[in-house]
């Protein structure tokens, strides 16, 4: 009897058929998942960078809303070279008010760098001679000057042979 051998023949075709197939499959999957992978990874990037891109508008929008409050700001930091011209808009209130106004004992800290906008404090004192009414609007107008001030220690005293009222004050 003869025996038929050629269902061996198929079923080695058919194994090495699922062999090829799953070896594809695990090929296509490790490759789908890599690029699914590096998607997700530029998409992360990109969205990332259209954050970064609205934050960057965002700040480039609030730059140019204030830049009427940082030029204010500015005009109150009285620099290096225009502290004559503020101890002269000082003595300037003596005419506005009616008074006599002297700034004096001028005393500079912290202007160790040669720059010219490096920020620094000074103080002085600022004597006020004339009526009462008019040292009190002197003060009031040294207190709302357009600058960054604050005023200490202030002392009046009546000076009786001039019958005028003198303000000592210290300006930082």
């Amino acid at each position: 009897m003869k025996a038929n051998h050629k269902h061996y023949t198929l079923l080695i075709l058919a194994i090495a058929t699922t062999v090829v197939c799953i070896v594809a499959y695990i090929t296509l999957y490790r490759t789908v998942r890599s690029q699914a992978a590096e998607s997700g990874e530029m998409l992360r990037e990109l969205a990332l960078e259209d954050e970064r891109k609205k934050h960057e508008q965002d700040i480039v929008s609030v730059y140019s809303k204030t830049a009427s409050d940082r030029e204010y700001i500015q005009n109150l930091v009285v620099s290096q070279s225009q502290i004559v011209k503020f101890i002269e808009s000082v003595e300037n209130i003596g005419h506005s008010s009616g008074s006599s106004v002297e700034f004096s004992n001028i005393e500079v800290e912290n202007f160790s760098s040669a720059d010219e906008n490096s920020l620094a404090h000074f103080k002085g004192q600022v004597n006020v001679k004339g009526s009462w009414k008019n040292v009190m609007r002197a003060l009031i107008l040294i207190e709302n000057m357009p600058y960054g001030l604050s005023v200490h220690n202030i002392k009046l005293a009546a000076v009786s042979s001039l019958s005028t009222d003198v303000l000592k004050t210290k300006d930082a």
